[in-house]
């Protein structure tokens, strides 16, 4: 249940609670006025009776006396007279005021006082045996505390609808700024730190709104000194590797130079050509000299610069698969990367590039498969899933780990991915599946800081 909905209901349960003791308190007063009211009139009719009783009983026309004594209760709002036989038949009754608005007969039963009849007996020779009786009526007074209580629960009425809405619309600016407080860490949770929250409502949330939006200020500036000491970080990085980039060129480059140099004359030596087997290996070390120095060029062009932001996924897997196709042309390899960005970022692309490179390497080397399908997939919460299957079983002891897998596991999870590799035992073909953020918070502060 919703904080609005228990202050509202238990403003309610009070206000229906004092609406009872107010009621209990209106019956208790009805009850003791009633009891009042008959009481004095029983008192003032009884000493009216017996005074009249005493002249009848001195006159001649008894009967006619008695009669007109009956009369004089006609119209009275609380005590109703009666002349009987002496066997209960009733000779004459007064006729007492009716109520303009009667009170349920629920109500009079519970303000009904409890008075014994008061009975006359007259003396008179023509009056012998017979009997007046007083009898209070508690109606009148009934009908007038049900209307004290009919006014009552219309006042309440009245009342209690406009106090509803004021509460309603009390409640509504007092919470407001929670629900502003709730979306603003909502954003904070995905990472939308800059999000203030209006200030308004009563003066403690005010001070809490003020207290959170002071937080997420704070945090903003936290997050620009990282975006800072990120690009200084970048930068170091890219000054170390292009130090790198200059020792292997410097240092290496020459070495490599010269030992083709030495061996392609080793190669015009006069034994060596009377030796055609010595020429053969020699030409193949200045190949593999050559390759080696092509790897190393490609390794020195990776380390001084980055990446063609240019580059799409379909160039990318171009470049990574190359050399694959050139040295394996039976090789199938079918690539779909479906509707993809044009230029992600520094991250994901390297990522990608050295995953499926090293899984088709890794393939190459403890299989011969002869089919790959590579997949790339952006989803709709900008995540990119990447799958690599080929048709190759890795040969590998039971327990032994390849630094290749546990390469690729770091390279994603450091995206902030996810990665598998296993067996797919349904297909009986090794399957790779990674999955990671399109754009990580990294690369977004990167780009912001150049």
């Amino acid at each position: 249940m919703s904080l609005r909905a228990r202050l509202i209901l238990s403003i309610m349960a009070v206000m229906g609670a004092a609406v009872i003791l107010s009621a209990g308190s209106v019956i208790l007063n009805g009850r003791r006025q009633v009891h009042t009211e008959l009481s004095t009139a029983l008192i003032v009719a009884r000493a009216s009776v017996a005074s009249s009783l005493t002249l009848i009983e001195e006159g001649h026309d008894q009967f006619d006396a008695v009669q007109r004594l009956i009369r004089t209760f006609d119209g009275s709002r609380n005590i109703e007279a009666t002349l009987s036989r002496p066997d209960n038949h009733i000779l004459l009754a007064s006729e007492p005021s009716s109520a303009k608005a009667p009170a349920p007969a629920w109500l009079v039963n519970l303000l009904k006082p409890s008075f014994p009849l008061e009975t006359f007996a007259p003396s008179a020779p023509q009056l012998a045996g017979d009997t007046i009786t007083l009898r209070p009526i508690p109606i009148n007074e009934s009908s007038e505390v049900w209307a004290d209580i009919t006014n009552d629960a219309l006042f309440v009425l009245v009342f209690l609808v406009p106090a509803i809405a004021l509460i309603w619309w009390t409640t509504q600016w007092v919470l407001s700024p929670l629900s502003q407080l709730v979306d603003g860490m909502s954003g904070l949770r995905h990472g939308h730190a800059g999000r203030l929250s209006e200030t308004q409502g009563p003066k403690e949330l005010r001070a809490l709104t003020e207290e959170f939006n002071r937080l997420v200020r704070e945090l903003a500036a936290r997050e620009g000194q990282a975006v800072l000491l990120e690009a200084q970080l970048a930068r170091i990085q890219a000054e170390e590797r292009a130090d790198i980039a200059r020792d292997l060129h410097d240092d290496i480059g020459p070495l490599l130079f010269l030992a083709k140099i030495d061996l392609a004359s080793l190669k015009r030596h006069p034994v060596v050509r009377i030796n055609e087997a010595i020429g053969d290996t020699i030409s193949g070390v200045v190949r593999h000299l050559g390759q080696i120095q092509t790897s190393l060029r490609d390794i020195v062009t990776r380390l001084q610069s980055h990446h063609d932001t240019t580059l799409s996924i379909e160039e990318i897997l171009d470049n990574a698969l190359k050399d694959w196709r050139e040295r394996f042309p039976s090789v199938i390899f079918d690539v779909d990367a479906g509707d993809m960005l044009a230029s992600p970022p520094e991250s994901v692309r390297d990522t990608i590039s050295r995953v499926i490179t090293e899984a088709v390497s890794n393939a190459f080397q403890h299989a011969k498969p002869t089919i790959f399908r590579i997949g790339i997939l952006e989803t709709e919460n900008s995540w990119l899933d990447i799958t690599i299957q080929n048709d190759g079983v890795i040969a590998r002891p039971p327990g032994q780990r390849g630094f290749g897998i546990q390469n690729m596991r770091e390279r994603v999870v450091a995206c902030g991915g996810q990665f598998k590799a296993f067996e797919d035992s349904h297909t009986c073909s090794w399957l790779i599946q990674a999955s990671m953020p399109l754009f990580s918070l990294s690369d977004m502060r990167s780009e912001a800081a150049e």
